[in-house]
């Protein structure tokens, strides 16, 4: 399921990740204390939205998964859609380049109208 939901994500947006990449770089090379974000490879990526499948079907209603900080804006562009898509909350927080991360929620089942 996650590989097949990955994929339908990354089609449309394949053509703009030469251009992401590009601003993606020049976001990379900022000093101080910011944390350097890295685009995850194919593998890795995949594996990602494998462990966010499993949260989603195993965590209990209300339960959070916090994701690295170390995420690209790509990449966490691609977790809010696959997130969408699976049924969960998300949200990002923090700072751009600094501490910007994703925090998912597995939500609340809802009773079905008694008709």
């Amino acid at each position: 399921l996650a590989e097949e939901v990955l994929l339908q994500i990354m089609e449309p947006i394949k053509n703009q990740s030469s251009n992401t990449k590009k601003n993606q770089d020049k976001k990379s090379s900022t000093k101080g204390n910011t944390i350097t974000p890295q685009n995850l490879g194919p593998e890795a990526r995949q594996g990602l939205m494998d462990k966010i499948a499993v949260f989603a079907e195993k965590a209990a209603p209300g339960e959070e998964m916090h994701l690295s900080s170390t995420l690209t804006s790509f990449d966490r562009r691609l977790v809010h859609e696959f997130a969408e898509q699976i049924g969960l909350g998300h949200r990002s927080e923090g700072v751009e380049g600094q501490d910007r991360r994703i925090t998912l929620q597995k939500q609340e089942k809802l009773l079905d109208p008694i008709v």
